[in-house]
């Protein structure tokens, strides 16, 4: 299923992190899914489940109102990363949420919820410009599932190309940040955040 969820690679970078419990029985594991799957859908919650500030992941509507529900299709999500902040993002990396799965298959036992995320514009603001030191090709899929009694979070990054466009200032912001997690130096952050999902 995941094959199919996950955007193809072709060009740019891309990474492929995973984390994984073993439940003592089928009733726990779905049980543990359940909660998993709910930490996901809970994206402003995922920088208290990092240890770090509530605002690292701050959700909005598609017009950049802060929410405090489960991500909906259209949504935004407002990023406030170490380093170098984005001008045009109001000092921060904005990404939509593009797609919510919910996938089943009874003969293997098996159930998932997937997110994926886009770099976008700051919506805040009307210069359409992305927001973000990738451009629009790149996503992240995030992805919790349960297989029989094993849970496991996996997150995939495709296409991660940085964003060229946009005027010097932001490039240079764009080439400080971008450099690093093309070099897989964000790979650590983004396995703290698969293991934070299942734990």
């Amino acid at each position: 299923m995941k094959n199919v969820i996950v955007p193809a690679q072709k060009k740019g970078a891309s990474f492929d992190v995973r984390a994984e419990v073993q439940m003592k029985d089928r009733e726990e594991a779905v049980y543990h899914y359940s909660n998993c799957r709910e930490k996901l859908l809970h994206i402003s919650l995922w920088g208290v489940y990092l240890g770090e500030t509530p605002e690292t992941f701050i959700l909005t509507d598609p017009a950049g109102n802060e929410q405090h529900r489960a991500a909906q299709m259209g949504d935004c999500v407002k990023i406030h990363l170490p380093g170098p902040r984005s001008l045009h993002g109001d000092g921060a990396d904005w990404v939509r949420v593009e797609q919510i799965t919910e996938d089943r298959n009874k003969m293997l036992d098996e159930i998932l919820t997937a997110i994926t995320l886009r770099p976008c514009a700051n919506p805040c603001l009307k210069s359409g410009e992305t927001a973000h030191f990738f451009d629009e090709r790149s996503t992240n899929t995030l992805i919790v599932c349960r297989h029989k009694t094993v849970v496991t979070s996996s997150i995939h990054g495709r296409n991660e190309l940085m964003n060229t466009e946009t005027d010097w200032l932001e490039y240079l912001r764009n080439l400080a940040v971008a450099l690093p997690a093309k070099a897989g130096l964000s790979n650590p952050h983004w396995k703290k955040l698969a293991k934070a999902l299942i734990c």
